[in-house]
């Protein structure tokens, strides 16, 4: 293939427009496709960030208990959108109502939940026990459904607590995934500003920084000779691609249309696995020392 022109290759984010009240466009037609399949938006979708829109945008936020502008969409309000269509659609493992004598699968269910919110220590052996049954009352209080062990429905969960359960289980591990969509575009943004991050595809006859970036990926996992650096995009560094896509699945032989030609597979696998690996250090190190690197 020919690189005259090469072809930029951006992840901006579904939302990147950053829309306000009173403007109109395809992100404020996203925005409002999101809160409609979130259930906070009804109405028809118009592409216009009306009043409409900001009061469903605001009952979202209300409910990821979320400080922020409602006449504009945030960066951190954008991860939170995006996190919870993830969260959405891929739900599983339903709270049933428990009580004693409820199936283990039930309990079980019940009995993480609970331990993700903070609230049950015990063991998931799907038995109702008094430990399961103080976790769901200290839950209960919390939500002010129910005020001591001798009011109806203490200790049970019935549609009230079930309801209250899924939104506060939903509202955190939406908030886990936001958390970490921000951090991975935080260093993607540090990738790019130290010059790491590869904007084009890549071919043999190529030459330049990005070529150097590639090589030097290619050295990080083990696929290059770190001395052969020199941002020329020759025989060897064809053969180091190739090696790659062949280690990732990428490409099934050398007689592949792709092999050896850095497209947007190949770079968005190379990309990736820089930006996981910056993910974990600086989940495990911290910003301080990734950024002295």
């Amino acid at each position: 293939p020919r690189h005259d022109h090469p072809q930029a290759v951006r992840g901006e984010g579904l939302l990147g427009a950053r829309p306000r009240v009173g403007e109109q466009g395809y992100s404020v037609v996203l925005l409002q496709q999101y809160l409609r399949d979130l259930g906070y938006f009804t109405h028809p979708v118009t592409g216009l960030f009306g009043s409409v829109t900001e009061m469903a945008f605001r009952s979202f936020l209300h409910t990821m208990t979320l400080n922020l502008p409602s006449g504009e969409l945030t960066e951190r309000a954008t991860a939170f959108l995006l996190a919870a269509i993830e969260r959405k659609n891929s739900a599983r493992n339903v709270i049933h109502t428990v009580h004693r004598g409820s199936s283990p699968r039930a309990v079980r269910t019940a009995q993480k939940a609970l331990r993700l919110l903070g609230f049950y220590r015990g063991r998931t052996h799907g038995k109702y026990d008094d430990t399961l049954f103080h976790a769901i009352l200290a839950f209960q209080q919390e939500q002010r459904l129910v005020g001591t062990e001798s009011d109806l429905g203490a200790g049970r969960i019935g549609p009230l607590t079930k309801k209250a359960l899924e939104r506060e289980r939903f509202r955190l591990l939406v908030t886990r995934d936001a958390e970490r969509l921000l951090l991975l575009g935080s260093i993607r943004e540090f990738v790019r500003k130290r010059g790491e991050h590869i904007d084009q595809f890549l071919a043999e006859g190529d030459t330049g920084p990005a070529v150097r970036t590639l090589q030097t990926f290619l050295a990080e996992r083990g696929f290059f000779p770190t001395e052969k650096i020199n941002g020329a995009f020759g025989p060897l560094t064809r053969g180091a691609v190739l090696a790659f896509q062949m280690a990732e699945g990428l490409v099934k032989s050398g007689s592949d249309p792709a092999a050896g030609y850095v497209g947007p597979g190949t770079l968005r696998h190379l990309q990736e696995g820089k930006i996981q690996e910056l993910y974990a250090r600086v989940r495990a190190e911290g910003w301080g020392k990734v950024a002295s690197l």
